[in-house]
């Protein structure tokens, strides 16, 4: 070892800590070093130092210059053969097309045409929450549903529907809605799932609300109807009354009926066979309500009968008159038994209305209705 290298033990014995450079050189010339077994037998004796040698003193940041060069180009040839390449730039590639810069969503769709706000045909609406959609795009903050086309409503949204100068639809986030074609007597929308809830002041039978298991028809009132997927749900009526149909029934008619005639303060299931379920009193029990469901989607059953018409009291006319037309034989007359005893039928009207016949139970139906709303008693 001449006097020079003396001054650079770390290339001989590497035990004691080395220049911090070159050891970040030797870990990045790793992968090229040499494996080999060395056969000193074949290199050449070594030659006396020259008097132009530079010391290795010297030469080390030379070495150290090339060898960080080397190290460079390697690294250059490395990660250049393992770089993903690069898309051709096309003059047709833009955003217009759909396409999004690289690590950014998608541009949303454009609002559908047919929503925009003053459109000839449908009902206006408003944004109240949420990012609805109406059609192929996003609704649009104040916009027109025209008939056939659905309103989409989110969870943690919400839209107002005007009707037309009669009132406002509310449609509760979760619900599929949309406009009927209708004409300038009557106004219908469809609910596919979800709730809504209607305030309408307008004569009878103008505004419909339908569902594939039954249709509200407003008497002029407030309420709220909900249905499922499956076609479950029920009615709540606010103020005003509502007629609840089965789709495709006549209502008050000859034969089995399906309708309900729910009062304010009153509720009504909805079952997606059976259509309209006997209206209960709001305020009634829960085992009275569930009672009621089980009678609508058994009626045949003597046992769901006879629990539900054992609940029933003095101040339950509303269901007992409903169950006249969802009865027959002796199970008709135990209930018209129970009425009579709170107030007698019209006159000459018993043996029709025993007979299940539509239009006496009708009239019988209208002269309870003042006992449900009972007029205040003067002070």
């Amino acid at each position: 070892m001449s006097a020079d290298d003396q001054d650079e033990p770390y290339l001989w014995d590497r035990s004691p800590p080395g220049d911090s450079e070159v050891e970040r050189l030797e870990r990045a010339l790793e992968p090229l070093r040499h494996r080999a077994p060395l056969d000193l037998g074949a290199l050449p004796d070594r030659a006396p130092p020259a008097d132009n040698v530079v010391p290795l003193r010297r030469r080390a940041p030379w070495i150290a210059a090339g060898v960080a060069l080397v190290a460079a180009a390697a690294a250059w040839a490395f990660f250049a053969s393992h770089a993903p390449e690069a898309p051709i730039a096309r003059p047709d590639d833009s955003v217009s097309n759909g396409a999004s810069a690289p690590g950014f969503p998608p541009p949303a769709p454009p609002p559908d045409p047919a929503c925009a706000e003053g459109a000839p045909e449908g009902l206006a609406f408003e944004v109240l929450d949420g990012k609805p959609s109406c059609g192929a795009g996003p609704a649009p903050a104040h916009g027109t549903a025209p008939p056939g086309v659905w309103l989409d409503v989110p969870y943690k949204s919400r839209v107002r529907i005007a009707v037309a100068g009669l009132g406002r639809v509310d449609v509760d986030g979760g619900s599929r809605v949309r406009v009927l074609p209708s004409d300038p007597k009557e106004h219908r929308l469809e609910l596919a799932r979800g709730k809504v809830h209607a305030v309408i002041d307008a004569p009878p039978r103008t505004f419909f609300i339908e569902t594939r298991s039954a249709i509200a028809i407003d008497l002029g009132c407030e309420y709220e109807i909900e249905i499922d997927d499956g076609g479950v749900g029920k009615l709540r009526v606010d103020k005003g009354f509502v007629e609840l149909q089965k789709p495709g029934a006549e209502v008050w008619t000859s034969g089995p009926k399906r309708s309900s005639f729910v009062p304010r303060n009153a509720e009504a299931a909805i079952h997606p066979d059976t259509g309209p379920g006997v209206p209960v009193w709001t305020r009634g029990t829960d085992e009275q309500k569930e009672l009621a469901r089980m009678f609508d989607v058994h009626p045949q059953a003597g046992s769901s009968f006879e629990k539900l018409l054992s609940t029933l009291g003095d101040r339950d006319t509303l269901t007992l008159v409903h169950l006249l037309d969802r009865t027959e034989g002796e199970q008709r007359k135990l209930v018209l038994e129970r009425l009579e005893a709170v107030e007698k039928p019209p006159a000459g009207s018993r043996a029709a209305i025993l007979a299940g016949d539509a239009a006496a139970i009708a009239k019988y139906r209208e002269q309870l209705v003042p006992r449900w709303f009972p007029k205040p008693k003067s002070p």
